[in-house]
């Protein structure tokens, strides 16, 4: 298996904890491995923010336009997590 490096700055420390994997297989199939860390559930929302602007960042590293990946990773987020889901709707934005 091919695993990415942790940053040297953070692979010492005994205080840092790995809390999430995604493995990919040959055929494109995922696999996730995380523990519940965090009190608040919404801290997954946080992790999930800044893994999408990670990824966009690491698109654009190899030529491609920043806000285009972003822009298509959150078209296909918000599609992918309103198929089959039975939620409560949503209480109105506080925010106009």
């Amino acid at each position: 298996m091919q695993e990415l490096k942790v940053p040297e700055e953070l692979g010492q420390r005994p205080d840092v904890r790995e809390i999430a994997r995604i493995l990919v297989q040959p055929d494109g199939s995922q696999n996730f491995v995380l523990e519940a860390t965090f009190q608040e559930p919404r801290a997954w929302g946080l992790i999930a923010a800044e893994l999408l602007r990670t990824a966009a960042n690491a698109y654009e590293a190899r030529g491609e336009d920043w806000g285009k990946s972003f822009e298509d990773m959150l078209r296909t987020l918000f599609r992918e997590l309103n198929k089959n889901v039975e939620m409560e709707p949503m209480p109105p934005s506080p925010v106009q």
